[in-house]
């Protein structure tokens, strides 16, 4: 009779051991978005790094971004990343005259993370904001 509950106990403590956190470690990344030197408001950054799930943020009225992978401002996985930084202005109506009249505030060159060359390595006790001075 021992066996069975032994085995059960068994089971038990590797199903429980499995249901442990299976994400990967992130870290807290927030840095500035400058273009020719003035905080740019409102754009879209977002991380990719070499293996995983991408980090996204926006920049606040100071031009100042916090990172998300999984839950708000838990950062970026550690390592390499390319990184893109975008912010467009958006006509209020959908009509197709308006569509066509969006316009970057920030060059379009910067909006893809294969052609902006923006690289952030992000480390682990990293405590230095990443920033970013965009030019025209």
């Amino acid at each position: 009779m021992r066996h069975p509950v032994f085995s059960l106990c068994l089971a038990i403590l590797f199903f429980v051991a499995g249901c442990g956190e299976s994400r990967p470690r992130t870290i807290p990344v927030t840095g500035l978005v400058t273009l020719d030197g003035d905080p740019v408001a409102d754009a879209s950054i977002t991380f990719y790094p070499e293996n995983g799930r991408p980090a996204t943020g926006r920049t606040d009225a100071e031009g100042i971004y916090t990172l998300t992978t999984f839950e708000t401002g838990d950062g970026a996985v550690p390592g390499q990343h390319r990184v893109s930084i975008s912010k467009q202005t958006i006509p209020e109506s959908n009509s197709t005259e308006d569509l066509e009249a969006i316009t970057s505030e920030v060059p379009e060159v910067y909006s893809n993370a294969d052609t902006s060359g923006l690289k952030a390595e992000v480390v682990a006790g990293q405590d230095a904001p990443i920033d970013f001075n965009l030019a025209e």
